[in-house]
Order: C-alpha cells, then structure tokens, then sequence
C-alpha cells in the first residue's frame, strides 16, 4: 500500500426551532476534512520519504426569519395581519 486517503463530512442543524424565542433562527454548521498520505517507493524510500498532506473547511450557514419574530410581538403581529375587512350585515 502506497496511498492513503480518508475524507469526513459532517453537519448539524442547531435546534434553534426547540427554543420557543429562538425559533425565528436557522443556523447549519459544516466541517470537512481530507488527508492523504503517500509513501515513496520501497526502492528509494530511505533518500526520499513519505508526503502526508491535509486540509480543512469550516461553514456556517444561517439565516433570519424576521416575520415569524415580529409574530411574537402582539402589536407588530396585529401590523403583519393587514387591514381587517368588515363585514357588513
């Protein structure tokens, strides 16, 4: 074996919806990693070594829903309804 690779992706919603004041709130955070190792060959491996070589990225991704927050405010609630039509009888 002269090659090694191995990759990791991983992301996670944080549960800003379990948080009743929160729930206005998306947020995803990301991570991926890569590494790779290569070993010279067998023959010359004492004057040239091995290369290890790695990277990361790390993302957060959000976002703001600004109507379901100014939901929670009776009177900006009332302003986000509209005018009410009424009914003539």
């Amino acid at each position: 074996m002269n090659t090694y690779n191995q990759a990791l992706s991983v992301t996670w919603d944080v549960p800003f919806s379990k948080i009743p004041y929160l729930d206005w709130i998306t947020l995803a955070a990301g991570y991926q990693g890569s590494y790779r190792w290569t070993a010279s060959a067998l023959s010359v491996q004492s004057a040239l070594g091995n290369m290890a070589e790695n990277n990361s990225t790390k993302a957060l991704n959000g976002s703001l829903n600004f109507v379901n927050l100014y939901n929670k405010i009776p009177y900006l609630k009332k302003i986000n309804a509209g005018p009410q039509k009424k009914i003539k009888e």
